[in-house]
C-alpha cells in the first residue's frame, strides 16, 4: 500500500485534533453546549447551559461529525482517496447540522466552535467541487486552521464553562 500523501497525512491529523478539541474522547460525542431555552438560560450558570446544550439537541449531529470525521481518519490509514472525498463531503454536512444548534453565547462568546465548524463545511464543499487527490488538496486548505482555532477553543471554554468541559 502506498504511503499517504502530506496532504491525507494532514486531514487525518486535524480530524483527530478536531476530534479531541471536542472532547469525544471523554463524552462519546463532539462536545457542544446546548441553548437553554431563553427564560431559563439566565437562571443557569454557563457551564450549566453548556452542558444541557452538550447533551441536548446538538448530540444527534454532534454524533454524526464525529463519525465522518472518524471516517475521514480511517481512510486516509489506507489511502482510499475516493472514500476520503465522500468522508469529508459527510463532515461538511454534519458540520452545518451541528452549526445548526449553536453553544450558549456566554460558553463561545468569540465564536470559535463556529468557527471551527465553518473549516469543516469548508473542506467538505471543497471535496464537493472535486475528485481524488485535487480533492483531497483542494479539502486541506480550510483545515490547516483548525489546529489555531482548537487552541482557541480550548482556552474560551476553559475560561468559560471550567476545566471539566
Amino acid at each position: 500500500m502506498p504511503a499517504m500523501t502530506p496532504a491525507q497525512r494532514a486531514i487525518t491529523v486535524l480530524a483527530a485534533a478536531f476530534l479531541a478539541a471536542c472532547g469525544t474522547a471523554s463524552h462519546g460525542a463532539v462536545s457542544a453546549p446546548h441553548t437553554s431555552a431563553p427564560h431559563t438560560s439566565a437562571a443557569l450558570s454557563c457551564h450549566q447551559q453548556y452542558e444541557t446544550w452538550k447533551h441536548g439537541a446538538v448530540r444527534g449531529a454532534a454524533s454524526r461529525l464525529e463519525t465522518a470525521l472518524r471516517r475521514v481518519q480511517a481512510q486516509g490509514a489506507v489511502d482510499d482517496l475516493p472514500r476520503m472525498v465522500s468522508a469529508l463531503r459527510s463532515a461538511g454536512r454534519a458540520a452545518q447540522e451541528v452549526a445548526a444548534v449553536p453553544p450558549p453565547r456566554c460558553a463561545d462568546p468569540a465564536g470559535d466552535y463556529g468557527k471551527m465548524l465553518t473549516l469543516i463545511q469548508a473542506a467538505g464543499d471543497n471535496a464537493r467541487s472535486a475528485s481524488g487527490l485535487g480533492g483531497i488538496l483542494l479539502a486541506e486548505v480550510p483545515l490547516k486552521n483548525i489546529p489555531a482555532v482548537e487552541k482557541q477553543l480550548g482556552a474560551e471554554l476553559d475560561r468559560t464553562v471550567g476545566k471539566s468541559h
